[in-house]
């Protein structure tokens, strides 16, 4: 029979006092309730202010031009989408804020969005996020517009466009039998005095329109 080899006392020593620190600042994080070890445990904390649970993790997005030690997380579950951040400080990690999107209308196409500004800061950063349900969509479009004048024979709104964007094909991912995008975008110079409206469209791979409507899903957040 071997025997087995005992590790040198300094080493062992060592790992005692890294497991009673790791312990020690577990029960001061719970008791204190400062700032926690992982930003994902934060973002758990977020998930379930929203009422989303479950969910994996499909991309992470760090954006020091919002915050330096921002993180941005996109996460799934079945049912739900939630884009949610957190920022780290001498106490730990924090949730801050995230917008969750349900999926079960059984809609070909869902869309969501959240803006963030820097106070002091020119632009506005814009997160466009979303599932496709619809095997046939194989293009998403978001149309950004403003709004240009109002038509009284229709009672609607008259939009005109800033800019469309394309979702590309490194903004798409696939989990569990699900197709999902993330689409950050930097929102300079708006020159006009109404607000930003976007507007999604899916096509099918002939261009065809399968579903158009306006995002009324997501948040917006500013930091000083």
């Amino acid at each position: 029979m071997k025997r087995r080899k005992r590790l040198p006392t300094r080493r062992r020593d060592a790992l005692r006092h890294a497991a009673r620190a790791l312990i020690l600042l577990l029960l001061v994080q719970n008791l204190l309730h400062v700032g926690l070890l992982l930003p994902v445990q934060a973002l758990r904390e977020t998930e379930e202010r929203e009422g989303v649970c479950g969910t994996k993790v499909l991309r992470r997005i760090w954006e020091p031009d919002i915050y330096k030690t921002s993180l941005f997380y996109l996460t799934a579950s079945e049912n739900a989408l939630l884009l949610g951040d957190v920022h780290f400080t001498h106490l730990g990690w924090f949730p801050q804020f995230g917008a969750a999107l349900d999926c079960t209308g059984g809609a070909p196409l869902y869309a969501a969005e959240r803006t963030v500004s820097r106070y002091g800061q020119e632009g506005t950063y814009c997160f466009f996020y979303g599932r496709a349900d619809a095997p046939s969509i194989e293009t998403v479009e978001l149309s950004l517009r403003y709004i240009s004048g109002y038509d009284e024979a229709e009672g609607e709104n008259i939009y005109q466009e800033h800019v469309r964007l394309t979702v590309p094909k490194e903004s798409w991912m696939e989990r569990d039998g699900h197709r999902y995008f993330l689409l950050p975008y930097k929102l300079e110079g708006w020159p006009y005095q109404t607000s930003e409206h976007t507007f999604v469209t899916g096509r099918d791979n002939a261009g065809k329109v399968v579903t158009e409507f306006e995002i009324t899903e997501g948040s917006y957040a500013s930091y000083g």
